[in-house]
């Protein structure tokens, strides 16, 4: 007999319908207790991880010795380069006030000059080439260039050497206020011999080639004045010598300009103090990226030790998902029982009243009571937590490490400005 013929037969018997509708409830309460269950499980599973969850207040980076020591062996080093580069400019400024230069430091354009002197070479001795391989003086065309190339080499590096060594020194003190000291008298008057020895020297060499050209001969050159005559009188032995002789003056020039200050001493006091300033920068530049690399070995040792806590956290988040997942698993059933239910009591007393011809007997309080299932419902749920210890650990290193290179920074300013020289 079906629970609607019972309802009938208990209508027509005078009888209540309670039973039928508690045996209702029974059969949807086994399935909720079951829901339930398999809720409170996963809420347990997730209450049991919650304490390894629950982070520690990780202790307060402990890096600030090691970067105030860091700090102060900056300051120190940066103060004492800062020093030697004050001494530095004093020092040149007293060079120049003793000299008197007023001008800046030439800076040397060495492969420029390099360059236009390897050039000077080669147009001496194609020069020379042609003249000795058209007067059939030398075997063929490449041992012309051979014996060309050999005297112009001579005649350029010589001058370019005479240059630097001695026309640098033509002018050593010539804008001092006290010219005439011995301490820059000499050195001119020694200069300007050793010149003189180099022009005779020079000379010597150019009418040499001139008189292998007038002679066409390399074997034996006689110095004589016959020979000198003949040097003037044959258009190719003075056009090589006068031509060697322009090259000379133009190696010479190259020679004093190309390789350092032509002023003695002011070149390698200037790059000194380059120098000097260069180390500077390069020391604070150096120190940023110590405190940098601190902070973050720093920062990774910490990640390293918390990583175990971020995985706890991770496993917990899971476990309280799951719980959520069940809950609302449960509250669809919970919905769904009493839906059934309702409709399931609604056709079981409308066949007792039909049946009994009145009023069902069973009260609306006691209906509502028996229809509800609010007692399986889900309490309070646990609560998906953040990783927010690493995120503040990161914070703290990052507002540390942009403190530490605010004061390293402002005392290298301070340093700049203290010393505006420098």
């Amino acid at each position: 007999m079906s629970k609607f013929d019972r309802a009938v037969a208990q209508g027509l018997g005078e009888q209540s319908i309670d039973a039928a509708l508690y045996e209702l409830r029974r059969e949807h309460e086994e399935r909720l207790i079951k829901a339930r269950g398999q809720y409170k499980e996963a809420c347990d599973q997730a209450e049991s991880l919650r304490c390894v969850a629950e982070e520690p207040e990780l202790p307060e980076p402990n890096i600030s010795p090691v970067i105030e020591a860091l700090l102060a062996q900056a300051r120190d080093a940066l103060s004492s380069q800062a020093n030697a580069c004050s001494r530095a400019v004093q020092i040149l400024e007293a060079f120049r006030l003793r000299h008197g230069l007023t001008r800046a430091p030439t800076q040397p354009q060495t492969i420029t000059a390099s360059m236009i002197l390897s050039i000077l070479v080669f147009v001496e001795a194609a020069v020379n080439a042609a003249f000795f391989s058209n007067a059939h003086m030398v075997s063929g065309p490449f041992a012309a260039l051979q014996t060309s190339v050999l005297i112009s080499l001579t005649n350029v590096s010589v001058s370019a050497l005479g240059g630097y060594l001695i026309g640098r020194w033509m002018d050593y003190g010539r804008n001092a206020e006290d010219a005439s000291d011995p301490a820059f008298s000499v050195p001119r008057l020694r200069a300007r011999i050793t010149l003189a020895g180099l022009i005779g020297i020079l000379g010597w060499f150019h009418i040499t080639v001139g008189l292998v050209r007038a002679t066409e001969s390399l074997d034996v050159v006689h110095h004589s004045l016959p020979g000198y005559a003949l040097v003037l009188t044959t258009p190719e032995s003075l056009f090589l010598v006068l031509t060697g002789a322009c090259l000379s003056i133009l190696a010479y020039r190259k020679g004093k300009f190309a390789f350092d200050d032509p002023y003695p001493g002011y070149g390698p006091r200037c790059r000194a103090l380059e120098t000097l300033r260069d180390e500077v920068v390069d020391a604070y530049e150096d120190f940023r990226e110590q405190i940098e690399e601190r902070f973050d070995e720093a920062e990774r040792t910490e990640l390293k030790v918390s990583k175990s806590g971020v995985q706890a956290v991770s496993r917990y988040n899971k476990a309280v998902k799951l719980c959520h997942g069940t809950a609302r698993k449960l509250e669809e059933s919970v919905k769904r029982a009493e839906g059934i239910m309702r409709m399931q009591a609604a056709r079981l007393t409308s066949h007792h009243r039909a049946a009994r011809g009145r009023r069902s007997a069973v009260s609306e309080q006691d209906l509502t009571h028996l229809l509800l299932f609010d007692e399986f419902l889900p309490e309070s749920l646990p609560k998906v937590t953040k990783d927010t210890q690493t995120k503040s650990s990161k914070e703290r290193f990052a507002a540390q490490k942009a403190d530490a290179l605010a004061r390293l920074t402002s005392h290298y300013q301070s340093l700049l400005n203290d010393k505006e020289d420098m």
